[in-house]
């Protein structure tokens, strides 16, 4: 109990003795940091919440054309706003820092890059926005200024160009689309147009040859052909007939009217043969080899006289069957010629045909090629037109602002607390500071004074225990002094705490409404 009053009274002695030296550095301390919170400039922010709402038209009915997500299109966004060009085209409107830009050493970059800084867009959780349509996301935007009607006026200046900018951008893309599909369906267009002139082209220049001619080409074939054999047919019945009108010699002789006849035949088909085929064809030589075994067998073969010959009565006698007989030869060879031309004429015919019959198949494949890539380009067209349509609905839904797009579901509003400094936990942290000077330079000065003061100072130097310790006594300007002394300090004490109070109801919070959060808080505590 004697050690604790010891303690007490040293305790005592060095308050009484060293409060001047724990006085000054604590005010000087607390001075210090009231100037830093008077100084110290307020930041207002001004924020504005804008929420992503989906497309109000249902997707099935009519597609949106710009596929981008809403994040994306926010970091987007939010590049173009901090873009050089822009941040001072709003610094200029607002006169924003203008005290810092006007001094000597301020750069333009870093007026950009404060700028920058005091802007702010972050994401909110959508569990505050409960009864909203088909919400997607919501951001904040919002601005920093030492002057809140200014902060508020540039957030909403940021806002309004984020809703023009979401909206430029959406309908530029939804107009690019439909540009770029307008002029691919026109070049399918063109190129539909040159195919389709292409392939009428091939099939004019191709007509006979095509696969839809074929079965009238084999008709024709067949037909002339048919015709060609009874032709044939009637040119030999005509030389069996020439055969008995043919010379006296020769009706009398029939071993020998039947040679030229058959020799006339040959030569016939030769010379048809000879239309058809080449000189070294195997028919072409056969029927050369026969004509000339019977040229030969003529030639060898005697003629019989006049006395040998038995002369017909009808021959004979009367002039009217002998020119009734070369009527009749006539006739027949006026008849032999017409056939042997119709002949030449039937194989040129089937030639052509035959040459029509042969490309085919050549037509056939290139007029497929063509076909194959017309109906290619057909169906590009199609799905580009189809396209196309949809590319229109969707600018019109994003011209009529019925597509996805940002609301403004809060305007920013002037702010009257400032986000920081916190002044509050400033002076508080300063407080604790100036007891900490006064406490730590009155610890240091006693650490170093070697004085005895009370009776465990004897005790520790001379280790000799005092009987008696007689307290001092002061006189009476001693006494004077220290009233003034403390009155002073109270008075520099009611100073302090009225000036701090003052810039608290000036810079932080009136104290009124400081009073009031105060009795909450109390009266919430006590239930």
């Amino acid at each position: 109990m004697a050690s604790q009053n010891i303690a007490y009274q040293y305790v005592f002695s060095v308050v009484k003795r060293r409060w001047l030296y724990f006085l000054v550095p604590f005010v000087v301390v607390l001075a210090c940091t009231l100037v830093v919170v008077s100084v110290w400039p307020s930041i207002y922010r001004s924020s504005a919440t804008i929420l992503v709402e989906s497309q109000q038209i249902p997707g099935d009915l009519v597609r949106a054309t710009v596929t981008a997500r809403a994040n994306e299109r926010i970091q987007v966004i939010e590049q173009r706003i901090r873009a050089r060009d822009n941040l001072l085209k709003i610094m200029r409107k607002y006169s924003l820092f203008e005290d810092r830009r006007a001094k000597s050493n301020w750069l333009q970059s870093d007026a950009i890059e404060l700028m920058r800084g005091r802007i702010n867009i972050e994401r909110l959780s959508l569990a505050g926005l409960r009864g909203r349509s088909r919400p997607t996301i919501a951001f904040n935007v919002s601005f920093d200024y030492e002057k809140p009607a200014i902060a508020a006026r540039v957030a909403n200046e940021l806002v309004t160009y984020i809703l023009s900018l979401d909206i430029r951008t959406r309908t530029g893309y939804a107009a690019q689309t439909t540009k770029f599909l307008e002029r691919e369906k026109d070049r399918l267009e063109k190129a539909l147009s040159s195919i389709e002139t292409e392939i009428s082209e091939f099939k004019g220049k191709n007509k006979n040859s095509l696969p839809s001619a074929l079965r009238f080409n084999l008709n024709v074939l067949e037909r002339a052909e048919q015709r060609q054999r009874a032709n044939e047919r009637e040119i030999n019945e005509i030389l069996m007939k020439m055969k008995l009108i043919d010379s006296g010699g020769d009706v009398s002789d029939p071993q020998r009217g039947n040679m030229r006849a058959q020799l006339q035949r040959l030569k016939l088909e030769l010379i048809g043969k000879e239309i058809t085929f080449s000189d070294s064809h195997p028919e072409i030589r056969r029927l050369r080899k026969q004509v000339a075994a019977i040229e030969k067998r003529l030639a060898s073969t005697p003629i019989e006289s006049p006395q040998q010959k038995k002369i017909k009565p009808d021959v004979a006698d009367g002039a009217d069957g002998s020119a009734g007989g070369s009527i009749e030869q006539q006739l027949l060879q006026a008849r032999l010629k017409e056939l042997q031309s119709q002949q030449i004429e039937l194989s040129k015919s089937i030639d052509k045909l035959q040459s029509y019959i042969d490309r085919t198949p050549q037509v056939e494949l290139a007029l497929k090629s063509l076909t194959r890539g017309y109906e290619n380009l057909k169906k590009d067209f199609t799905a580009i037109t189809r396209k196309e349509s949809f590319a229109a609905l969707g600018e019109k839904l994003e011209e009529n602002k019925q597509g996805e797009r940002f609301e403004v579901i809060e305007q920013a509003t002037v702010s009257k607390t400032p986000i920081k400094p916190n002044r509050l936990m400033i002076l508080a942290l300063g407080v604790l500071a100036a007891f900490g000077a006064g406490g730590g330079l009155v610890a240091a000065l006693e650490l170093l004074d070697n004085h005895i003061r009370v009776s465990g100072d004897l005790i520790e130097q001379f280790d000799v225990v005092p009987m008696v310790s007689i307290p001092y006594i002061p006189s009476r300007r001693e006494t004077n002094r220290a009233v003034l002394t403390r009155s002073f300090a109270v008075g520099g004490a009611l100073a302090g705490i009225a000036i701090g109070l003052f810039l608290v109801d000036q810079y932080y919070l009136p104290l009124s409404l400081l009073a009031d959060k105060a009795l909450k808080f109390v009266f919430i505590r006590m239930g």
